[in-house]
């Protein structure tokens, strides 16, 4: 996560520059991606997706 904190922390043009995408877009993508996770790794095992 120190990555995203400083990539974070880049002025606008540069973000988007960068990785293409406005920060709040990233930021979005980014939760989403966080309750993924959270989701997939809530019964343990490898993180693959279960239903």
């Amino acid at each position: 996560m120190q990555r995203v904190g400083h990539a974070l922390k880049m002025k606008d043009e540069q973000f988007k520059r960068i990785l293409g995408t406005a920060k709040a877009v990233f930021r979005q993508m980014l939760t989403v991606l966080q309750i993924a996770y959270s989701f997939a790794h809530e019964k343990g095992g490898n993180g693959t997706y279960r239903r």
